[in-house]
């Protein structure tokens, strides 16, 4: 297992710049969130959400934290249930 740390990052396509999505600290974490996040990300963008740094956000002011579309245990479901209610934001549970 290849230890250190790996960045995660959303790179935009018409610049050089792009978010950390996640540090992750073991290779195989870091490769297995990517794979999952452009179907999260898809799903944020039906329901109105767009990125930026540390968050999904949306318009009506729900937000979802970025490491919830990394998360390897994460169906695509509960990702959903997330967007529909704004459940979390900067790493803490809304209530």
């Amino acid at each position: 297992m290849e230890t250190g740390k790996f960045d995660v990052k959303f790179m935009f396509r018409d610049s050089h710049s792009g978010i950390t999505i996640e540090e992750c600290d073991d290779r195989e974490r870091a490769v297995a969130g990517a794979e999952k996040f452009p179907a999260f990300y898809d799903l944020a963008l039906k329901h109105g959400y767009r990125i930026r740094p540390l968050e999904f956000y949306h318009p009506d002011g729900r937000e979802v934290d970025l490491t919830c579309a990394m998360d390897t245990d994460r169906t695509l479901n509960s990702f959903e249930a997330l967007l529909i209610t704004g459940g979390v934001a900067n790493h803490e549970e809304i209530t």
